[in-house]
């Protein structure tokens, strides 16, 4: 199901039995640019605690919706401050700052702007994805870096996680000539933790 902007900023969250959040369901999600759309159907339809972070721009006089804990950080492979001035973190310090180290998060949904990258790697590294039943993310493309993309998708692959949607973004499609019609840098990806099937 659809949760959020059809066009861009929603994803798509499985809701099989095995794999819907249920009572105490806990949700994080990663780039939000004051846009809470997400939250706000998740809040709808499945009513888990969420936590939304973006460090990207002030909240002074930005109205967060009722259900959301806002939190001024941003997701990262290591602990610091970048050369914007943001605060980030990676997951599993963030679960730890939270209190949420033993807690399974049940949706994880980044939009971090080519950040994936360096923040993927290490939640592979420190074992936090395990205790996570779907990731849903957008991914951008660069041709520099494709190879090391490519090895850690196979990585989360390898980790247990497995594609059930995806789809072009539209904000990154270009439409080329024959017989390459179009050509995605962003792309949409939504995946299970079949470890969580067992």
């Amino acid at each position: 199901m659809r949760f959020g902007n059809v066009e861009d900023g929603g994803k798509e969250i499985c809701l099989d039995e095995l794999y819907i959040p249920k009572q105490h369901c806990l949700v994080y999600s990663f780039g939000s640019n004051f846009r809470f759309d997400f939250e706000e159907a998740v809040i709808r339809h499945i009513n888990c605690e969420i936590h939304t972070f973006d460090p990207s721009k002030p909240i002074q006089g930005r109205t967060i919706p009722s259900g959301i804990n806002f939190h001024l950080l941003g997701l990262a492979g290591e602990n610091s401050i970048n050369s914007k001035g943001w605060e980030m973190k990676t997951l599993s310090t963030l679960k730890k700052l939270l209190n949420h180290t033993e807690r399974v998060i049940d949706i994880l949904k980044i939009d971090i702007e080519s950040g994936e990258w360096t923040a993927l790697p290490e939640m592979l590294e420190s074992g936090v994805l395990e205790r996570v039943k779907q990731l849903s993310i957008e991914i951008h493309y660069d041709k520099a870096r494709g190879n090391h993309q490519l090895k850690t998708l196979r990585k989360l692959y390898e980790a247990g996680f497995r594609i059930f949607m995806h789809e072009h973004n539209p904000k990154g499609t270009r439409h080329l000539r024959e017989p390459f019609l179009v050509m995605a840098n962003f792309n949409e990806i939504s995946m299970i933790n079949i470890k969580w099937s067992n």
